[in-house]
């Protein structure tokens, strides 16, 4: 097995030499900057990233392994938001980013089907997920954010505090991310060349909700503190439908929001516990 190679994918001299050496079959394209809120501050590297490392890495597959498949990962966050009612998204809908981070991975998507075209004919699918959360993801998105501030509480052995928050009354489509990662290597080996995939559960939760959640498997009671400068301060509504991509794999979620949640809190409380210093 190849070791782990760490490259910066805005360097296109990089990708090509990795990709070159070793000669893949496939790539699945995760390479990225992900965070909506902070893109609004650095929108130049979330562009350097996001549209011109997927230049470098489909520049790099025509050149090095053209007969290789690329699935490119896009985001759900490429449709924008919906009015409370409105049906699911599907891949027909209408792109309608509303920050750098989503604008640039619209950018990424419409190029990787570029590329899947005449004249490179790349083996291209493209997948666009919606909101996935788990064990190990870092501070920056609500869940770990939620997770990582209720466990600090839990770690000090307080039986309540308070936590700053976003609109809690957001609703978005949320899936373990490990049925995630299972739904990309399907996209890999199953997935239609050309085509393009939303990965989403198909149901929608609160925010509020998960706050509650995660307040409960901690065993803390949390007062949120409305902070109107943090990300989603606008109340939106996310739905999205994975039918194409069930139909073409048999890929659904099996693991429970709860199970997620539950195991994502006890990830954040040992790493926080792991950080403490020990007494001498």
């Amino acid at each position: 097995m190849e070791p782990l190679v760490e490259l910066d994918v805005r360097d296109p001299a990089a990708v090509a030499a990795c990709l070159s050496r070793i000669r893949p079959d496939g790539v699945i394209h995760l390479a990225g900057f992900s965070e909506p809120h902070r893109s609004l501050g650095q929108p130049l590297l979330t562009t350097e990233i996001n549209v011109m490392g997927t230049l470098h890495v489909l520049e790099a597959m025509k050149a090095e392994t053209p007969s290789a498949r690329c699935v490119v990962i896009g985001s759900g966050d490429v449709y924008g938001a919906q009015e409370r009612g409105d049906p699911p998204f599907t891949e027909a809908s209408a792109l309608w980013p509303r920050n750098p981070y989503a604008v640039t991975k619209a950018a990424a998507d419409l190029l990787a089907e570029g590329y899947g075209r005449e004249p490179h004919r790349l083996d291209v699918v493209r997948v666009r997920p919606f909101n996935h959360t788990g064990p190990g993801q870092q501070r920056g998105l609500v869940c770990p954010d939620f997770a990582y501030g209720i466990a600090r509480l839990a770690v000090s052995g307080v039986p309540a505090g308070s936590l700053e928050v976003g609109n809690l009354d957001s609703s978005k489509d949320f899936t373990d991310v490990r049925d995630m990662v299972r739904g990309y290597v399907l996209a890999l080996e199953r997935g239609e060349r050309g085509a393009v995939y939303n990965l989403a559960s198909g149901r929608t939760i609160r925010v509020r909700d998960i706050l509650s959640e995660l307040s409960r498997v901690a065993g803390v009671e949390v007062t949120p503190i409305p902070n109107p400068a943090f990300a989603g301060a606008a109340t939106t509504e996310v739905r999205a439908s994975a039918e194409r991509f069930r139909a073409r794999t048999g890929w659904t979620p099996e693991i429970p929001f709860e199970r997620t949640l539950a195991e994502l809190f006890e990830y954040c409380r040992r790493s926080l516990a792991d950080e403490r210093p020990s007494s001498p």
